[in-house]
């Protein structure tokens, strides 16, 4: 497999035609400590449309898209678009992704890459 940095995401797949979850390094990738319960944002870059997310073990980081503040759960259900600690999801030039980290401190490492056109 090629490691060239790119944004294009390609699924490997390997010599036995079994499809691996193996996406290239990325040119447009971002990391952040986030302390708990102090919100911070991420603007998607131009030229993506998918995030992957990557989480310190265990952690619990709430995730939203938009620009409404986080509200975390703290005793019966509320009405919510966040999502805990997702792995991938769709994403638009220009969105403001929004992390709250629960619990613990948690280090993040996001990912974005366009699979349009593949």
């Amino acid at each position: 497999m090629n490691n060239q940095k790119t944004h294009k995401l390609n699924i490997a797949k390997s010599n036995n035609s079994v499809p691996i979850w193996g996406p290239n390094f990325t040119d447009k990738g971002f990391d952040a400590l986030l302390t708990e319960d102090i919100e911070q944002t991420l603007t998607v870059p131009a030229g993506v449309t998918v995030a992957i997310v990557r989480y310190t073990p265990g952690a619990s980081v709430f995730v939203a898209n938009g620009t409404d503040p986080i509200v975390a759960p703290v005793g019966a259900f509320i009405s919510s678009s966040n999502m805990l600690s997702p792995t991938a999801f769709w994403v638009n030039p220009g969105d403001i992704i929004r992390f709250v980290s629960k619990g613990a401190d948690a280090y993040v490492n996001v990912n974005f890459y366009d699979n349009s056109g593949i």
